[in-house]
């Protein structure tokens, strides 16, 4: 089974740890691809067009936060499970 989770953060080294830990805990489980993005204006533009089975969101970010996304990503769909 393959999970996509999108990664909304804009600190580089943030993102590569959270990116290694899902990895590791998901590594004999699932499969899980990992696509991040620096904004959330950049996640919920590709999240029009892109599948993803859960998000982590941080909450103070350059333009858009990550409060402010998981707001308007309701909108969009309901059920997404958000990590903030």
């Amino acid at each position: 089974m393959l999970l996509r989770c999108a990664i909304v953060e804009d600190i580089r080294l943030d993102v590569e740890t959270l990116t290694r830990r899902l990895l590791a805990a998901a590594e004999h489980t699932c499969q899980l691809q990992c696509t991040q993005f620096p904004d959330g204006g950049a996640f919920l533009r590709a999240a029009q067009t892109q599948r993803f089975d859960a998000v982590f969101l941080d909450i103070c970010m350059p333009g858009l936060s990550g409060i402010e996304t998981a707001r308007r990503l309701r909108g969009q769909s309901a059920k997404l499970p958000i990590v903030l």
